[in-house]
């Protein structure tokens, strides 16, 4: 019994160690094919498409404005006509152009890939996708890549100010680039609103190395600095202002400037808003309450320490009662409290703002050499 079990046993580990080696020497046998012939062709009756060279292409600087193509090589190295169809892109920039959508064994067709930049970008890369009918390489995705340059650049080419001041100087830094050969000049400039160009200087300086350096492929540069002087009118700021430049091809650039000029001395409080002007809402009261409500007068800029406030006309006053509180000073603010009352059993009023009951009216003057008055609405009710 024992014997038989020896011999079992040996007949089983022949046959397995009888299969290892033949399927070690086949992968061998495969392993030296592929190493001496190269890449094995698909089975009959297989297509089999291939890029020829690299699926990426590199264009470097494109200048913005123009177009440029490149065009990728395909190869049928199947058995049997491969068929191809374009079916995406990532930009509509792009224009694609597939030659031919079947290709015989051993042909190759074409797809032309041109691109047509819209805006700057220090980087791009844009692709396109065709579907085959190859079973290993159902699609395939050509890329091309590079920058997209100006001739004539500025930065930035918009401005927006949250607050321009009205008793202090704004400097805005706007840089100028060129990009081509020819030094870059600014010949001159135009300020296109001509009601706030009286408030708007403008010089111009070479830009410093270390800042043309900074930009890739600027070969030179102008530092533009545009200066808004003090005495603007508080409200909506905007200006645009053109450049003429010697360059053939980009002969102007018009940056946007905006904002909103806002006086030293402005007006806030939880019942407080600027709709076109300060407006305080009190609301209707009935004539038994008395109404007590604050709100502040803050004073910046070089005058807020000399600034003084007192009351000045009141509409209608018999009904509003208003004071002015001691200064607060924060340094860079100085702070005055308001307080506004409308006392218990004033008469019955209404000046809600409409076109038969106008808004109320709280005049504060002030010391301040731009803002000599505060006109401040009110709308409210005395009621039954």
């Amino acid at each position: 019994m024992r014997k038989l079990f020896w011999i079992t046993s040996s007949l089983v580990l022949g046959v397995v160690l009888g299969s290892v080696l033949a399927v070690s020497e086949l992968y061998e046998t495969d392993f030296l094919a592929r190493q001496l012939d190269g890449p094995r062709t698909p089975a009959d009756g297989a297509a089999h498409v291939e890029v020829v060279g690299n699926t990426e292409y590199d264009f470097g600087a494109m200048d913005l404005g123009t177009s440029d193509e490149y065009t990728f090589e395909l190869r049928n190295q199947g058995a049997v006509p491969v068929q191809l169809q374009y079916v995406a892109k990532s930009c509509s920039c792009l224009t694609v152009d597939l030659e031919h959508s079947s290709v015989p064994p051993g042909e190759s067709t074409n797809v032309t890939i041109q691109w047509t930049p819209q805006k700057y970008a220090a980087e791009f890369l844009q692709s396109a996708d065709l579907e085959t009918s190859d079973p290993e390489n159902r699609y395939i995705t050509l890329v091309i890549k590079g920058r997209v340059t100006q001739a004539v650049r500025c930065v930035p080419d918009a401005v927006t100010i949250n607050t321009i001041s009205t008793s202090t100087k704004t400097t805005i830094n706007l840089k100028v680039f060129g990009y081509q050969d020819q030094p870059l000049r600014i010949i001159e400039h135009h300020l296109e609103n001509a009601e706030a160009a009286p408030f708007i200087d403008v010089r111009f300086e070479s830009l410093s190395p270390e800042l043309l350096a900074a930009e890739v492929g600027a070969r030179s540069g102008v530092l533009v600095k545009v200066i808004i002087q003090s005495g603007l009118p508080p409200g909506p700021f905007q200006q645009d202002l053109r450049l003429v430049t010697n360059v053939a091809s980009v002969d102007q650039l018009i940056i946007p400037i905006e904002g909103t000029v806002k006086s030293d001395v402005s007006v806030i409080g939880k019942k407080m808003v600027d709709r076109d002007g300060y407006i305080l809402l009190i609301g209707s009261q009935n004539r038994s309450e008395h109404v007590k409500t604050t709100f502040s007068v803050l004073v910046k800029g070089s005058y807020r320490q000399q600034t003084q406030l007192k009351i000045g006309n009141l509409d209608p006053k018999d009904v509003l009662q208003v004071s002015v509180g001691e200064p607060r000073d924060h340094g860079k603010v100085v702070v005055f409290p308001v307080q506004v009352e409308i006392p218990a059993g004033s008469r019955l009023v209404s000046r809600l703002g409409s076109e038969s009951s106008p808004l109320g009216r709280i005049e504060l003057e002030t010391t301040h050499p731009e803002v000599k008055t505060l006109s401040i609405g009110v709308r409210f009710a005395v009621q039954q």
